[in-house]
C-alpha cells in the first residue's frame, strides 16, 4: 500500500514560482567572486597597510620624524600616498585574477561596474586602516580588531549571509555598515539589463564613497590629536 501511495506522490506536478522575474536567471560566478572581496580587501589592508603604519607610530620613530624638516602636513600627504600605492597594488592583483578566471564577464559592462565598485569600497578599506593604525598597539591587538570588524562587516554586510534572507531589523542596522551597499550594488550589477537602468547603483557607489571620506576624515582627525597627546 506504501508503494502505491509513492508512486501517486510522484505523478504529482509540483510547480514552481520564483519572488521576482530576476531570481529566475543563473548568477555567474564573477558575482560570487565579488561578494566575499570586501571581507578579503578589509582583512588585508588592515594587516598589510596598519601593520606599516603602526612601526611610523611608535613613539620613538614618530619623535625622530616631528624633529625632521618636513612639515606634519607634508609627512601625513607622503604617508597617504604610499598608502594609496600599497592599494593599487593589492586591488590590481584581484582585478587580474578576476580577469583570469572570468574575461567574459570582466570585459563586459558588468565587470567594469564591479571592478568599480570593488575601488570605491577599497578607498573604505583604506580609511579603516588608517584609523585602525592609531588605535592599535601591536600586532596582537591589530589581528583581533582585523578579524572583528571583518567578520563584523562581512555578517551584517551581506557578504556571508545573502541580504535577502536578513530581517528587516538588521537590514536597517546594516545600512550604517559600508558593506551593506558595496553588496546592494553587486547584487544589482549581475542583474542589470543595460547602462540607463545603473542609477540606483551609482547611488550606492557614493555613499559608500561618503563612508570612504567619512572614516579618513576621522582618521586624520585622530592622528592630529594623537600628535598633540604623544
Amino acid at each position: 500500500l506504501g508503494d502505491v501511495y509513492k508512486r501517486q506522490d510522484m505523478q504529482e506536478d509540483a510547480s514552481v514560482e520564483f519572488l521576482s522575474q530576476e531570481d529566475g536567471k543563473e548568477r555567474p560566478g564573477a558575482s560570487y567572486f565579488f561578494q566575499y572581496l570586501p571581507y578579503i580587501f578589509l582583512c588585508m589592508m588592515l594587516v598589510s597597510l596598519s601593520m606599516v603604519l603602526m612601526k611610523f607610530n611608535k613613539k620613538d620613530i614618530d619623535a625622530r620624524n616631528r624633529c625632521s624638516a618636513m612639515s606634519f602636513t607634508r609627512r601625513n600627504m607622503q604617508m597617504i600616498l604610499g598608502s594609496v600605492g600599497i592599494m593599487i597594488v593589492e586591488y590590481a592583483f584581484f582585478m587580474i585574477v578576476a580577469g583570469i578566471m572570468y574575461p567574459d564577464y570582466m570585459g563586459s559592462i558588468r565587470g567594469l561596474l564591479s571592478a568599480l565598485n570593488a575601488l570605491v569600497y577599497m578607498l573604505v578599506c583604506l580609511g579603516i586602516a588608517f584609523f585602525v593604525s592609531r588605535l592599535a598597539h601591536d600586532d596582537g591587538e591589530l589581528n583581533m580588531v582585523a578579524n572583528v570588524i571583518g567578520l563584523a562587516f562581512s555578517f551584517l554586510g551581506g557578504a556571508f549571509i545573502p541580504l535577502e534572507i536578513m530581517g528587516d531589523g538588521i537590514k536597517q542596522v546594516s545600512k550604517f555598515i559600508p558593506s551593506y551597499w558595496y553588496e546592494v550594488s553587486n547584487n544589482a550589477i549581475w542583474k542589470l539589463e543595460s547602462l540607463s537602468d545603473a542609477g540606483d547603483i551609482y547611488r550606492n557607489m557614493l555613499v559608500t564613497g561618503a563612508f570612504a571620506v567619512a572614516v579618513m576624515a576621522a582618521a586624520m582627525v585622530m592622528n592630529r590629536l594623537k600628535a598633540r597627546t604623544d
